[in-house]
Parts: structure tokens; C-alpha cells; sequence
């Protein structure tokens, strides 16, 4: 069969098809971005989405990373681990560490393992009042304060970890 398109046609064609797909792209994220951020938002938690490179930038730059991308504890001084059926609920576990580190409540941010999720920046307060909806969200995250130079880990097999980096 011959092709009756002019130049341009094809050009003008070509043209709206990306457009089309660009859209599209970014109606996904956004439908993505409200999928993950639903029960946050059922929830009634206050949380604010910020920058993944300079979360994940500060993790890097403070806190020691094995070969496979995860905290590497052994390095980390003072560092505990404690399961979740040690202890009676994982709000009292974080208001216990942050009498520990000696906090009040401050702007932290949390960093979830799945790429597909944002990361967010919320009072230490609210993650408390709302820690088994913030870590039911995945399987791996990690809770800093971005002006501190401590790091909180939930992992996915029950297990809290948190340290002080360099």
C-alpha cells in the first residue's frame, strides 16, 4: 500500500501521538501518586511530599550503605535493633528512642524502599499518631531528621533499627 501522507501530515501526526503519550505518562504518575498517598490521606495525616534526591542523598552522605543498598548497622555505633513483638506498640517504641535521642518533635523525613512511592516530610509527632499507617505503606522505610544525624529503620520482618551516623 502507498503512503498518502504528506511530509507534514506525518510530522503533525508523529507530533500529537508523543504529545498523547506524554499526557498520558503523566495522568498515570498522578493516579499513581494518589493510589500511594490514599490512606495516608484517610488517615487524616499531615505529611507534605518532598525532593527524593536529597533524601536519599542525606541517607548516603550520613549513615554507612552495604553493597546491596541497605543500612549497613554494624558500621552505625550504638546502633539497636528491637521486633515488633518486643515491644508493646510501635508508638511507644518512637517515643521512647525519641526520649533516647533527646528530640521534641521534629520535621523528619520518610523514605520508602518502593521507587514507586514518594517520599514525605511530617512532624515526629504525627508519624507517632500514625505509625502503622505511615509503615504499612512498605515494606522498608527509613525516618530521619534531615538537620540531625540520626536514622530510624522499619524493616519489613517486624524489626526497628535506629543509630546515629557520622
Amino acid at each position: 500500500m502507498e503512503d498518502f501522507l504528506l511530509p507534514e501530515r506525518r510530522a503533525e501526526l508523529l507530533a500529537r501521538r508523543a504529545e498523547l503519550q506524554e499526557r498520558l505518562c503523566q495522568e498515570e504518575a498522578a493516579a499513581s501518586l494518589r493510589r500511594s498517598t490514599a490512606p495516608l490521606d484517610e488517615a487524616g495525616v499531615e505529611y507534605a511530599l518532598t525532593d527524593e534526591a536529597s533524601a536519599i542523598s542525606w541517607i548516603r552522605h550520613h549513615i554507612p550503605i552495604t553493597t546491596w543498598n541497605c543500612v549497613d548497622w554494624a558500621k552505625v555505633d550504638g546502633h539497636q535493633y528491637v521486633r515488633e513483638d518486643e515491644v508493646p506498640s510501635a508508638a511507644a517504641w518512637l517515643e521512647s528512642i525519641a526520649h533516647e535521642i533527646g528530640i521534641e518533635d521534629p520535621e523528619i523525613i520518610v523514605v520508602y524502599a518502593a521507587a514507586h512511592r514518594p517520599c514525605l516530610r511530617m512532624r515526629f509527632g504525627e508519624l507517632v499518631r500514625h505509625v502503622e499507617q505511615v509503615i504499612d505503606w512498605s515494606w522498608d522505610n527509613w525516618i530521619f531528621d534531615e538537620n540531625g544525624d540520626w536514622l530510624i529503620e522499619y524493616f519489613h520482618h517486624g524489626r526497628w533499627c535506629w543509630g546515629r551516623g557520622r
